[in-house]
């Protein structure tokens, strides 16, 4: 997977959503992010650092920040789960390496 690529398509989907951060001079200001660089991100011209996929995160309020990379509907599959009680998470946890498990055992 094209990290680039990836960040370049999900910031545009987003600033297409979010009417106060719909042109690149409001999403450098929110982020902190310099103009030229969104620019760059956009263009698929740059490579950002993990400090900018942080800083852009935060200015779309998305937590945790490393969801920024993912497309929008696994970011909401996970955020869901992000979301669970702590012991839910481990039964869900517990339920998928079962499910692995057994598909592992009969050759899938």
């Amino acid at each position: 997977m094209d990290l680039n690529k990836q960040l370049q398509k999900r910031l545009k989907a987003l600033m297409k959503q979010e009417r106060m951060l719909d042109s690149q001079r409001r999403v450098a200001a929110a982020s902190q992010v310099a103009q030229s660089s969104v620019n760059r991100i956009l263009n698929n011209t740059q490579s950002a650092t993990l400090d900018m996929v942080s800083s852009l995160a935060k200015a779309f309020k998305i937590k945790p920040d490393r969801y920024l990379l993912l497309d929008e509907e696994e970011a909401k599959v996970l955020s869901l789960f992000h979301d669970l009680d702590p012991a839910l998470q481990k039964q869900c946890i517990e339920w998928m390496a079962a499910v692995a498990k057994k598909g592992s055992d009969n050759g899938s």
